[in-house]
């Protein structure tokens, strides 16, 4: 397995330049259907380093470098160049000129946090920079690049940045439910932990393509959609998320089109295909090659779950095909799935007595569906902790999700404070052990994890 043999992102991508530089690595589908953009490994390695070698002649090793792009080829080509360059990334979404009063503070709290330099981007997006961003916003005082002008040559100019597991990879930025964003620090270990683990749980190879229509800047997208495949040197399907939402059967005609085997997104997209798509529709489907349906990012209900599989069963889905996750972007991504193959338990629990902290098991017709988010990750360790007394709860009470892996990140990047609040969770008498205190409450039944709810 090749991410056994591989240090960092950089080593994956050279790898398969190398092995297989004219297999696709991204189809970026830019009107959500058939119009097909392509890129394979050998370009996506060439265009990488063509960008990457003007940001080491800038000086920018270690620095970090806003990636300001809509969803596409462009995205990818500078997040990559970031990694080749040894610059620290931070995926951002450019704000809604129309929504400039919502969407502009948030960028600009990123911007002020990380302390950004740069500004990689479209040549279109840096030329409206200039019209519409106030001439007072921290944006305007970056150095502003189009990757798109940068690419074109100069690759036999770029050096070897010497990066190593222990590098940052890029930062991914979280506001979780309130408060200002924090840029989570990714380095290249803990992305290479959890790729392992997620192609243990899916079973994949280089022949599991996959389909995405998630954001590339929230951490599914990017950890699924961009970077799962050159992670087993298969192929990804892209299209936006706009796409998806104006025409929810884009992703199911994408899956069949491209017959992909791994695909996924939170429980509101699977709920709005079997509302939006019409029966009739869905006859000419085929989802047998879909074998992992990942699901999760936002509480996943059993109802959900069960009239998907009766909508679209008989067009080839399987239940067993259902992933349910649970992680964060602390995490990279994940620490418990649902194994690939075996269908997600639901228990049914007394809705009296999950309130009052326990999970009873229940066979009433009134009883509440709770779904498993599967059991954690080979590595990772779960604990469900009080967190007045900060002991570890018997089984089926309800506590704080603690969790230590690989693929936990250290904290935020200078955020000392969320850093200790966050990331130092020591159980009674364990001072030295230190756990991601997740703010999520949840209970264990069966080796399994169950999400229930948030602290706050």
């Amino acid at each position: 397995m090749v991410l056994d043999e591989v240090g960092t992102l950089l080593d994956l991508s050279r790898h398969w330049a190398k092995v297989c530089p004219d297999d696709i690595v991204y189809t970026f589908l830019s009107d959500g259907e058939s119009d097909e953009e392509n890129i394979t490994y050998a370009e996506l390695d060439r265009r990488a380093r063509a960008i990457a070698s003007e940001l080491q002649n800038l000086g920018a090793q270690g620095q970090r470098v806003l990636l300001l792009y809509p969803s596409g080829l462009d995205f990818i080509c500078g997040f990559w160049a970031c990694i080749y360059a040894g610059v620290v990334g931070v995926p951002a979404y450019p704000p809604d000129p129309k929504r400039m009063d919502r969407t502009l503070p948030r960028l600009q709290a990123v911007v002020h946090s990380c302390n950004a330099s740069y500004v990689l981007t479209t040549t279109n997006i840096k030329a409206m920079a200039e019209f519409v961003f106030p001439s007072d916003t921290p944006l305007t005082q970056l150095t502003w690049l189009s990757s798109e002008e940068l690419q074109v040559a100069g690759e036999d100019k770029w050096g070897d940045p010497g990066i190593t597991p222990n590098s940052l990879a890029f930062l991914q930025y979280t506001s979780g439910s309130t408060g200002l964003p924090k840029g989570v620090m990714i380095r290249h270990r803990n992305i290479i932990a959890n790729e392992r683990q997620l192609q243990k749980v899916s079973q994949s190879d280089k022949s599991f393509d996959l389909f995405s229509w998630l954001p590339f800047y929230h951490d599914m997208g990017l950890i699924i959609g961009i970077l799962h495949g050159p992670c087993l040197g298969s192929r990804s399907v892209l299209m936006s998320p706009f796409d998806f939402l104006r025409k929810p059967i884009r992703w199911l005609n994408g899956i069949t089109k491209y017959r992909t085997s791994g695909s996924g997104a939170p429980n509101f997209a699977y709920e709005l295909c079997v509302q939006r798509i019409r029966p009739k529709d869905r006859e000419h489907l085929d989802l047998s090659s879909w074998s992992m349906a990942g699901c999760g990012a936002e509480p996943v209900q059993a109802g959900t779950l069960e009239r998907f599989v009766q909508g679209f069963s008989h067009v080839g889905f399987k239940k067993a095909a259902y992933a349910v996750g649970y992680g964060m972007a602390e995490s990279v991504l994940s620490l418990t799935m649902t194994q690939v193959g075996i269908e997600p338990s639901i228990l049914r629990v007394e809705a009296d007595e999950l309130s009052r902290g326990h999970a009873a098991l229940s066979s009433s017709s009134d009883a509440l569906h709770v779904v498993s988010c599967g059991p954690p990750h080979d590595g990772v360790e779960v604990k469900i902790v009080d967190p007045k007394t900060l002991e570890v709860c018997p089984d089926q009470d309800i506590g704080e999700v603690w969790a230590r892996s690989d693929n936990v990140a250290d904290g935020y990047w200078q955020n000392e404070e969320a850093t200790a609040a966050v990331f130092s969770g020591a159980l009674a008498g364990e001072p030295n052990r230190k756990f991601l205190r997740t703010g999520d409450l949840g209970f264990q039944y069966d080796g399994e994890v169950n999400v229930t709810g948030r602290i706050k």
